[in-house]
């Protein structure tokens, strides 16, 4: 595994990929430093060490990248082919979880929560005696 992976050097306020790109060919991880993740122009999320992107259109089959991902700060990067990726997961069994974890942070990511999505399932306060 260690030759199909190349670590790259960024500089800061470097894109590395760009929302809407049809090229799906890499996914990466941060050794070190921070990315930004970017839809429309607005930051979502930041990530750091050890985080993975760049694999949401992978693994939804979208035809594009979804977000767009750039350094803040310097950084070294991983990156991996989807299709090598794609290989390690269907057939090393040392890391069976991968893709459910991958699959797992798809969902957290989701934008779209609202309210309503939400379920209160008991009310903290009275568990500890505060009265109100």
């Amino acid at each position: 595994m260690e030759k199909a992976i190349d670590i790259v050097k960024f500089s800061s306020n470097v894109t590395i990929i760009k929302e809407g790109d049809t090229n799906l060919d890499l996914i990466y991880f941060i050794k070190n430093g921070y990315v930004g993740i970017y839809i429309n122009n607005k930051l979502i999320r930041t990530l750091g060490p050890g985080s993975p992107f760049g694999y949401k259109a992978m693994l939804n089959m979208l035809p594009t990248r979804t977000a767009t991902a750039i350094t803040h700060g310097p950084c070294e990067i991983l990156s991996i082919t989807a299709k090598v990726f794609m290989s390690i997961l269907m057939n090393d069994t040392t890391i069976p979880q991968m893709s459910a974890y991958l699959k797992g942070r798809v969902c957290l990511e989701d934008e779209m929560l609202s309210l309503n999505d939400i379920e209160n399932i008991r009310n903290s306060c009275c568990d500890v005696g505060i009265i109100q």
